[in-house]
Formats: C-alpha cells, structure tokens, sequence
C-alpha cells in the first residue's frame, strides 16, 4: 500500500504540474480568479503537504506530541508496550485517506482544466457527482474502517485516562 500511496502521489504532482500551461491565465469564478501560475503552485503545495500530513505527519506527531493525536483508545494502544506496533498500524490505515486525498487534488485539478477547456471533450456532470458522492462514502468508509481497526480488543480492558477534572471558573455576580 505503500508503494501504491508512493506512486499515486509522484502521479498526482506530475498531473498537476503537466496541466499548468493548459489553464487559462485567470483560473476560477468570475470575480474569485487566481492567476495560473499561483494556483498550480497552490495545487502543487497542497498536493505535498496534505497527503504528506495525513500518512506520515500523523505518525510523527504521534512520536513527539502523543496527546495531539486523536485516535479511538489512544491509551491502550499507545501504551509503551504496543506503541511502536501501533505507529506501524497507524500509518497503514493513513495511507487510504492520502489515497483519497490524492484523488480528491487530481479530480480538482481535472475539473478546473475542463472547465476552463471547452474544446477538450467534457465530462458530464452526472459522472462527477457520482464521483463526488463515491468520493464521500468512501470516506466515511474509511472511518469506520479506523474505527475497528483501533477497537479495544476483546480480552484487553481500558486503561483509565487520568485526566484531571477541571471546574470551570464563575465570575461572581454583580
């Protein structure tokens, strides 16, 4: 899976760098244009740093700020014991969301060229929002998916959070 993340994001970048001269000098709405070039800059700065963050950035925040990280029985399984397992595992059930965040950059890249495009042959919009609709359920898809795969075992019990209750402070009444 990887691999596959690996190659699917030099392909997303090189989509995305390949298409820069094929927009028009003003990309977008009338009235929300953005130059070409600061938009596939954007694009291309998106395109790393987001998939980037989803699939490694969480395991090393993981590492260095464990507390940052949300993670369904975070205690149990980000005890000492099962920890560095745990960063393994955490970064293999990333990977699909940068998948889909890949997808999701390329698919935007794709819209905004044909649109700006009319010569090129057009997609119907029925087609895109079948994707955007697939792109949605495989999302939550891929939560659930998080969910079990970070699902207190059956034989294992929860560690206590120790957590300190805090009381909220009361202003006195005038």
């Amino acid at each position: 899976m990887r691999v596959l993340f690996l190659v699917a994001w030099l392909l997303e970048l090189g989509f995305t760098a390949a298409t820069w001269f094929w927009l028009p000098e003003q990309v977008g709405d009338p009235g929300k244009t953005m130059g070409r070039s600061a938009f596939v800059l954007m694009m291309l700065a998106l395109s790393v740093a987001v998939p980037w963050q989803c699939v490694d950035g969480v395991a090393w925040i993981a590492r260095r700020m464990s507390g940052a990280l949300d993670l369904p029985n975070k205690a149990y399984w980000l005890a000492p014991e099962r920890r560095e397992a745990t960063l393994i595992r955490l970064r293999e059930a990333m990977t699909p969301l940068g998948l889909l965040l890949l997808a999701h950059f390329a698919g935007l890249q794709l819209f905004m060229l044909l649109r700006s495009r009319p010569e090129l042959p057009q997609i119907p919009q029925t087609l895109w929002w079948i994707g955007v609709v697939l792109a949605v359920l495989l999302f939550i898809g891929w939560i659930i998916q998080l969910h079990r795969r970070f699902a207190l075992p059956a034989n294992a019990s929860p560690v206590p959070v120790s957590r300190q209750v805090r009381r909220p402070q009361r202003r006195p009444r005038a």
